[in-house]
């Protein structure tokens, strides 16, 4: 059951899924099963005693009544395991009390089916007696798939990640250069009912909208346009993403519980592309897991990535493969850290990524060297970050302190001596190169997906 939910919830993550089943299956799923199974086992067959002179049939009802409530008990306990779903206080309760009421009604079922076609013949030939485990098996198998649907089903929390056209912008003129006009548009993207979004002001503060209760979900129509959200005769109406400079309406997403599909205008569907293939017409077209939808404007190309971020954090990884894993969202930008994309800082107790300017090499024995994670135009060796299962320490190189920075109370602060990371800190790498006349800068911020698994 664990394995079926996590491979349907996520078709397209193969080694992904199979790296998650090893906890739940390990330490949740099989030693319960094992050991609640072996006290049932020994239970039932104490029943058989003669001592007891009881009924065979009875006992094997119990037996199959038993064995689906287990299943279903186990189900609901090791869902926290593979599901972030899980994180619903209210939804996991459910799940737990539904999980084996409904399996019960499953091996009830299957224990009256078998006992019907056990008790067709007069007698129980050698041939059904063979079989009849197997079969009454199936039978079970068959009964708590379909009860269970009733409590499970793929968890798909979809999104449409800024890409290309979206980037943080920020401009200093230098005042020794010769006058240039300022680009300053940035994209506004206004919160709709059923958003997250984070958007830059026009005095370059970021701030952050509350994520509301009835985030994006199934059956919401996600409209994408230039039509900006305002209040008429007491209803929100207007583009649920609005792009300063845009038609009215380009296009929308229908997301339903089973796939998402995305309608382009009737006139403009020659201006997207999807999976790098342009469309031909208006038809709508069902999107996958990491899609990369482009539309293009003016020369001003905007890219979404679409994604199913249940259970789901991409990563890149540094030099020792062992230890980072990889996910991009698109091969064409072969490992180059994109806009987007998270580095997962593995669970070990104790191990630490180097960051710096040292590209990877291999050398004569055939060694790896270089950087985790390489950032070019910055020192071969930044600092490091020591990951232990406790704490997260970020350790700069006092030759390069200056070229780090955190973010506290909007106010950027030089990492001169080593610092535990929390929730949600900006870390900022000053590079030695320039970008509009200003120094070119990485941002990173560090986040715990635990306390907020929908980063």
């Amino acid at each position: 059951m664990v394995l079926n939910e996590l491979f349907i919830t996520n078709p397209t993550r193969f080694s992904r899924n199979l790296k998650r089943s090893k906890k739940p299956l390990l330490f949740r799923a099989i030693p319960i099963g094992f050991g609640v199974g072996l006290a049932i086992a020994l239970l039932l067959q104490l029943f058989y005693l003669p001592q007891f002179k009881l009924d065979e049939k009875p006992i094997r009802v119990l037996g199959w009544l038993f064995l689906g409530g287990i299943v279903g008990l186990i189900e609901g306990l090791v869902w926290p395991f593979f599901s972030t779903s899980a994180g619903d206080k209210k939804r996991y309760q459910k799940r737990l009390i539904l999980s084996p009421i409904f399996a019960v009604i499953a091996g009830f079922a299957a224990a009256i089916i078998f006992e019907v076609v056990r008790g067709s013949s007069n007698q129980v030939t050698e041939l059904f007696q063979q079989i009849e485990d197997p079969l009454g098996f199936c039978i079970l198998g068959g009964l708590l798939g379909g009860a269970l649907t009733f409590t499970t089903s793929p968890s798909f929390h979809t999104a449409l990640r800024a890409g290309k056209g979206f980037e943080y912008r920020e401009y200093q003129q230098d005042t020794n250069a010769p006058p240039e006009p300022i680009d300053n548009y940035v994209p506004d993207q206004i919160l709709k009912k059923g958003f997250n979004i984070l958007w830059v002001k026009p005095d370059n503060q970021s701030e952050l909208i509350p994520f509301p209760k009835d985030r994006i979900k199934e059956g919401k129509t996600i409209k994408l346009g230039g039509s900006e959200p305002r209040k008429q005769n007491g209803q929100l109406i207007g583009s649920d993403i609005y792009i300063e400079g845009l038609p009215l309406y380009i296009g929308h997403f229908l997301v339903t519980n089973e796939e998402t599909k995305f309608f382009p205008k009737k006139d403009m569907f020659h201006q997207f592309e999807i999976k790098d293939i342009s469309l031909t017409s208006d038809a709508p077209v069902s999107v996958k897991h990491n899609d990369l939808i482009v539309f293009e404007n003016n020369n001003q190309k905007y890219r979404f990535v679409y994604y199913d971020y249940e259970g789901s954090i991409p990563v890149i990884s540094g030099k020792a493969k062992e230890n980072l894993d990889l996910r991009f969202v698109s091969d064409e930008y072969g490992n180059r850290i994109e806009e987007g994309l998270s580095i997962e800082l593995p669970e070990k107790s104790s191990i630490k990524i180097t960051i710096g300017g040292i590209d990877f090499k291999k050398i004569s024995n055939d060694e790896i060297i270089g950087s985790d994670i390489y950032l070019p135009d910055t020192d071969p060796y930044l600092g490091e970050i020591l990951v232990t299962k406790q704490d997260a320490t970020l350790i700069p190189n006092h030759r390069s302190s200056g070229n780090i920075q955190i973010q506290r109370n909007g106010n950027p602060i030089p990492v001169k001596r080593e610092i535990s990371l929390k929730h949600n800190t900006l870390i900022t790498f000053i590079t030695n190169g320039t970008d509009d006349y200003q120094p070119k800068m990485y941002r990173f911020v560090y986040y715990n997906y635990f306390l907020d698994p929908d980063a």
